[in-house]
């Protein structure tokens, strides 16, 4: 579970994720936006918004390679545009979220 949920996960390790992906499937990344982080209890979300440009067969590929690595991605938001009627490449806008485990602070009183 330490693969899918590390506690040492840094947004550099997600750039690097997301660019492999898109080397894999050929998918032209134009713009890649960290965002805040978001804790909720004991888990950190990292987000990341992409801007890409490719065929809606890239971006299925993309999408499948993102739900089966080991580490745990989810895509927060996806919005799709076509260029042109003529071409068959899409303006793709999308949000991954990465998580880490961070330990809650021991809540013990301290006499």
């Amino acid at each position: 579970i330490s693969k899918q949920l590390p506690t040492d996960l840094q947004m550099s390790e997600i750039i690097r994720i997301v660019d492999t992906l898109a080397q894999k499937t050929t998918l032209a990344l134009k713009q890649k936006e960290p965002q805040s982080f978001v804790r909720s209890q004991s888990i950190e979300t990292l987000p990341i918004q992409i801007s890409a440009e490719g065929t809606l067969t890239q971006l299925i590929r993309f999408l499948y390679y993102v739900t089966s690595i080991e580490r745990i991605l989810r895509v927060q938001s996806l919005n799709i545009q076509v260029i042109s009627n003529k071409s068959k490449n899409l303006n793709i806008k999308l949000t991954i979220a990465s998580f880490r485990y961070v330990p809650l602070e021991s809540t013990n009183n301290k006499d």
